[in-house]
């Protein structure tokens, strides 16, 4: 989990705080959502928010499987009690969370990340 927000803030170019780009810790994943939502929330103050509305609410509906069903068990080392079906689901809307932030280029081109949150490419 921790990889794929990791590598969509590496995408995206999304600043972080300093500690929390050399934090060795292995449990950022709420650390993380917290900077991928912060930036989203100023390009979207900005006006300079590149999401579509489907995009932002696909946003919504994904952080609260996550935050339901994972983060508030990973964050006090609960997450082993999960089942295999259980994780795989949350990898699911992992996935789900962090293609809010692709794009199609063309019709039948495969899906492409924003180059940031204020532009396609």
């Amino acid at each position: 989990m921790e990889y794929r927000l990791s590598d969509l803030i590496s995408k995206l170019r999304i600043p972080v705080p300093i500690d929390l780009a050399f934090n060795e810790n292995k449990q950022l994943a709420g650390d993380f959502i917290t900077a991928i939502e912060a930036a989203v929330k100023l390009q979207k103050a900005a006006g300079s928010l590149i999401l579509e509305p489907a995009q932002e609410a696909g946003l919504n509906a994904s952080m609260t499987t996550i935050v339901g069903n994972y983060l508030s068990h990973w964050g006090t080392g609960q997450a082993l009690a999960f089942s295999a079906p259980a994780l795989q689901g949350v990898m699911a809307v992992i996935d789900t969370y962090c293609d809010c932030f692709t794009f199609i280029p063309s019709p039948g081109a495969a899906a492409k990340y924003y180059k940031s949150l204020s532009q396609k490419s």
